[in-house]
């Protein structure tokens, strides 16, 4: 139990993992209800946030990690889904042409 204001709240977290096709993050949210959840992506498009802030009968409880995406994430597709307190985000992978550079004449 993490204690957030003095008060216990549940282990929440996030982790990033990988495959050719997307980048995939769950976040283990025991007793957060999906409308308290709020998951954005940062000005820059290489990070995504998850944030929870609820109040209940023990006080009120804040969560927030920050993931940042690599350059092949496509931030533009990203889907989202939560159930029984597990939020699962996919970010597409898409191919990223390597800078291939020109060469300089040299005299």
């Amino acid at each position: 139990m993490d204690v957030v204001d003095g008060v216990q709240s549940p282990q929440w977290h996030a982790r990033l993992s990988k495959s050719a096709e997307a980048y995939f993050v769950k976040a283990i949210l025991p007793g957060v209800p999906k409308e308290e959840v709020k998951l954005t992506v940062s000005d820059d498009d290489r990070h995504i946030r998850i944030a929870v802030d609820i109040a209940d009968k023990a006080g009120r409880h804040a969560w927030c990690q920050d993931m940042m995406i690599p350059q092949d994430g496509d931030i533009n597709n990203i889907t989202a889904n939560m159930a029984n307190g597990i939020l699962d985000v996919i970010v597409p992978r898409v191919k990223v042409p390597k800078p291939s550079g020109r060469p300089i004449r040299i005299s």
